[in-house]
């Protein structure tokens, strides 16, 4: 009997040594699990909530800074209109794993657009470049490389060398300024529709690049500027860049039957260039281009145009 007692107290005691331990497990457990949710809850709530602290400077001064304004759109929302942004403590808020377009304008440069990620509670560097815009110029060369006179009605040197002329080669210049940029420009070009039945275009030097060789010309900032009946052609060409220049190849083709230059006053070529942006279009939402949905004018720059004459 002595012996079965023994037994017996020995079992009580692994028993109560087990409910201990598992006492204790579930409170480390409930411990750890605590402090994870608590950890968690940190993360996505943050005491102290996420902004975004900013630095905008200019491209080619990278230590001089530019006053600019902000607007942002939240990826993935539904609502995709473009938001004023405050930077600061103060300012706008936002929440830990937000993606965000921040759109960037500022008179004088070309507004752009960068992406960025909320990634910490508090501050969130962010830190983007803008470049100086208003310096495009536009030459226009004939097949020979010699420019021409800027008039569509009459000059010494014209496109088709003195002769009317079934299908003209020329060239047109885009040309940049030191330390700034065009952005995408906007080619128009408009001829007599009676004699031009078309233009092509492709690049000439090294660095140019035809984004669209056949852009809307529908477009409000196309108002005609030669006799009607008229021709309307638009091209985008790539940047030109710090001081750089591109030139691009062009050929006209008149009408069956028809020849360019029949006469100084069908023979007129009207030429512009616009620099290109960022803005904010009649919906809300952030566009790249040169005028809004309701034809008002968003470009940057209007180049001083060269005009050209086939005769």
């Amino acid at each position: 009997m002595k012996h079965k007692k023994g037994a017996s107290g020995l079992l009580i005691f692994i028993l109560v040594l087990g409910i201990v331990a598992v006492v204790g497990s579930v409170a480390y457990l409930g411990t750890k699990q605590s402090v994870v949710q608590e950890e968690t809850l940190k993360i996505q709530g943050c005491d102290n909530e996420p902004y975004i602290d900013n630095a905008t400077f200019n491209e080619y001064s990278k230590g001089t800074s530019v006053g600019v304004t902000y607007k942002y759109v939240k990826k993935g929302a539904k609502d995709q209109i473009a938001k004023d942004l405050t930077p600061g403590s103060s300012g706008t808020k936002f929440q830990v794993g937000d993606e965000l377009t921040i759109f960037t304008t500022a008179s004088g440069y070309l507004d752009k657009v960068d992406d960025m990620t909320i990634t910490e509670c508090g501050a969130n560097e962010f830190t983007n470049t803008i470049a100086q815009a208003d310096c495009i110029t536009i030459d226009i060369l004939d097949n020979r490389n010699n420019q021409v006179t800027d008039s569509a009605s009459g000059g010494a040197v014209n496109l088709s060398d003195g002769g009317a002329e079934t299908s003209v080669d020329f060239v047109i210049e885009v040309k940049g300024a030191r330390d700034k940029e065009t952005g995408q420009v906007l080619l128009t070009l408009e001829g007599n529709d009676t004699e031009l039945n078309d233009i092509s275009i492709k690049p000439l030097t090294s660095g140019a690049s035809v984004i669209d060789d056949s852009y809307n010309t529908d477009l409000g900032l196309f108002a005609s500027e030669g006799t009607a009946p008229v021709q309307k052609f638009a091209f985008v060409v790539d940047s030109v860049n710090d001081g750089g220049y591109d030139q691009y190849s062009l050929t006209a083709t008149a009408e069956s039957g028809q020849t360019l230059g029949a006469s100084a006053s069908s023979g007129f070529l009207y030429v512009n260039a616009y620099a290109g942006q960022w803005f904010v279009d009649t919906d809300g939402t952030l566009k790249y281009g040169w005028e809004d949905a309701d034809k008002t004018a968003k470009y940057e720059e209007k180049a001083g145009d060269h005009d050209a004459l086939f005769s």
